[in-house]
């Protein structure tokens, strides 16, 4: 079995690992309404979610600090881990070898074929209360998240988060 190549796997970041922020229109301004990240960006198999083409780009200091505050919640953080470890193995995606890191699978599939797991994976956690669970680790450590319409963990931007508000004229 070979070790696990983070660059081998970039082609997941086609539509999986999202963050975003929405924003409201007043009059000729539009303010920041939320900020979003899909689940998946809580276990990534590439460096696509923390890529960016800014220094100090607020998104992704933000989505940091989330991505910590989540993975220290230990009731939370464990039990998905475990089960995004299961459910990798049992779609052939990738599995943990004896020392703890991730491997490719013995049979090799095509990268469209890839997404199609990965997607599966991600849809049966959402499906069974990950992102609940995750929107609840947020709010104990004082944070105004909720789950979007789009099943994704959202923030208000509160606590002296800054995101700019943009104008339309």
């Amino acid at each position: 079995m070979n070790s696990f190549n983070p660059t081998e796997f970039c082609f997941y970041s086609a539509g999986l690992y999202r963050r975003y922020l929405v924003y409201r229109k007043q009059g000729v301004s539009l303010l920041p309404e939320a900020f979003a990240f899909s689940l998946d960006v809580l276990r990534p198999l590439s460096t696509i979610p923390w890529y960016t083409i800014h220094e100090n780009d607020p998104e992704a200091a933000f989505l940091a600090e989330l991505t910590g505050t989540i993975r220290r919640d230990e009731t939370f953080w464990r039990p998905f881990s475990k089960r995004a470890d299961v459910l990798f193995e049992a779609h052939g995606v990738c599995r943990r070898d004896e020392n703890g890191f991730l491997t490719t699978p013995e049979k090799q599939t095509t990268p469209a074929m890839q997404i199609k797991l990965c997607r599966a994976v991600w849809r049966q956690l959402i499906r069974e209360g990950s992102v609940d669970k995750a929107v609840d680790a947020l709010c104990k450590a004082g944070y105004n998240a909720f789950r979007n319409t789009v099943d994704d963990i959202a923030i208000r931007p509160e606590h002296g988060l800054y995101f700019p508000s943009l104008s339309t004229a």
